[in-house]
């Protein structure tokens, strides 16, 4: 069996890896790279931003900037990246061929905290192949973004902000609860934000859609799960979260850039 075989068969259960053995017992090991981080580049194929959220155990969110996410849990061997992709249309986006949802394999090369290259390989649910290129960087590859070590608290990310394109006003209180109301739509969410790892800056999300109108309709009772990260280094601050649901049949997906307009409550 390949090092690479062999370390991807336990990475799931732990980093420092084993495979294999020589006179006497000797072991081999190879430390993976931990795929954690906030990730930014561009799409090649398209020329689209990427802003990519990873915790440590590898759950990842790629938000393109026509809307468009592709998620998954990536497994690293060394610095070579592997993992099975879902791909999924903004919400009242389709894919050229009408779909919204696709399926692929994610196939790169990381340096850890430094930089990620890769390419998608994806087919859509009406069965037309297409492609994502992130590399090599740092031309065109995903760069790892400092803030990822910044701390991750409720008391940090707690306060009211903004989805500018709508006017939609987002609270996050003390404890986690988000609130919001669709000025278009008339979706109401509840929902909250929780800490992953208090030492790194990506936050889990979740709510739940309820009142929605007209097209938005087809969202009441979802409930959406996904990544976020606080930019603190940009005035005015933002939230930067990418949202995925489904009912089952159709899998939605919603992005946002969530400007603060007020400070942390005290």
């Amino acid at each position: 069996m390949s090092r690479l075989l062999c370390t991807l068969a336990v990475i799931a259960a732990i980093a420092l890896t084993s495979c294999g053995g020589g006179d006497g017992g000797q072991t081999d090991y190879t430390l993976n790279a931990s795929p954690g981080g906030i990730w930014v580049g561009s799409d090649v194929v398209t020329g689209l931003a990427i802003v990519g959220l990873t915790d440590e155990l590898g759950n990842f969110q790629l938000i393109r900037a026509d809307g468009m996410q592709i998620v998954g849990e990536a497994l690293t061997a060394a610095d070579a990246l592997y993992a099975n992709t879902e791909e999924i249309t903004a919400f009242g986006k389709t894919f050229p061929d009408g779909a919204t949802h696709g399926s692929g394999i994610l196939n790169g090369t990381i340096a850890e905290r430094s930089s990620l290259a890769g390419e998608i390989q994806f087919t859509t649910d009406a069965g037309t192949g297409a492609h994502i290129v992130f590399g090599p960087a740092p031309s065109t590859g995903l760069e790892f973004d400092g803030s990822y070590f910044e701390s991750s608290t409720l008391a940090i990310i707690a306060g009211t902000y903004t989805y500018v394109p709508t006017g939609t006003v987002v609270t996050v209180d003390l404890n986690g609860a988000i609130f919001a109301q669709d000025a278009t739509t008339g979706c109401v969410i509840n929902g909250s934000v929780s800490i992953i790892e208090e030492t790194y800056n990506v936050y889990r999300v979740q709510g739940t859609a309820a009142s929605c109108q007209g097209a938005a309709a087809v969202l009441n009772g979802i409930k959406f799960n996904g990544l976020a990260t606080l930019q603190d280094t940009v005035s005015p601050q933002n939230v930067i979260v990418g949202l995925i649901g489904s009912n089952n049949t159709v899998k939605y997906a919603f992005a946002y850039t969530l400007t603060r307009s007020s400070p942390p409550p005290m």
